[in-house]
């Protein structure tokens, strides 16, 4: 908390081999590891915790992270803070696995639809929405929203650097939705 560069270097020495060992311990350490090298989890969640210090020292800790305060008059709550951490930290690793892993683009993939007919009516109800929505990123946040089912939160997580923030993500549905509903009459008569 007091930004003592020295002291930090000291905690990182002493304490990177408990973050080690709990990283190896987890539950889904294998799948984790797969993912990235056991060094960038210990580095990030010692990064929280340098974090955790920053916000308080500048005063701008969040509700749930005051607690931790009480905790750090201690070297056991010092510790599960960052047990905590490094737990915090892998699950977080491995839903934006998962996220990627399932969220390609409707391109040809007739296995995720029951039947063939199914297929190439889903297939063929994206191609007029494709052809009403020229602009790739409205068809994009269209696809993310109503397809695979996300909000604009989880659209700015699972797509880092595609999109500047919320309100772009809400700007561009807006604008696509309002083009949607002047061409209604298109859809219904393609896809019927």
């Amino acid at each position: 908390m007091d930004d003592n560069n020295e002291a930090w270097i000291a905690l990182k020495t002493q304490y990177s081999s408990y973050l080690l060992f709990w990283l190896h311990r987890h539950i889904k350490s294998q799948e984790a590891l797969r993912l990235e090298p056991a060094q960038n989890y210990v580095d990030e969640a010692l990064e929280r915790l340098w974090k955790w210090g920053f916000n308080q020292r500048n005063g701008v800790a969040q509700a749930e992270e005051s607690t931790f305060q009480v905790e750090f008059t201690s070297l056991a709550g010092a510790l599960a803070f960052l047990k905590r951490c490094m737990n915090s930290l892998i699950w977080d690793k491995l839903r934006v696995d998962e996220r990627n892993r399932v969220l390609p683009f409707p391109e040809d993939d007739p296995a995720t639809t029951s039947t063939l007919e199914d297929y190439l009516s889903k297939k063929e109800f994206w191609h007029v929405i494709e052809t009403i929505l020229v602009n790739a990123r409205e068809q994009r946040v269209i696809f993310l929203l109503y397809q695979q089912g996300l909000k604009p939160r989880q659209i700015l997580e699972h797509c880092p650097g595609e999109f500047a923030d919320v309100n772009e993500i809400y700007r561009l549905t807006r604008n696509a939705r309002d083009r949607l509903f002047r061409h209604g009459d298109v859809i219904r008569y393609k896809t019927e």
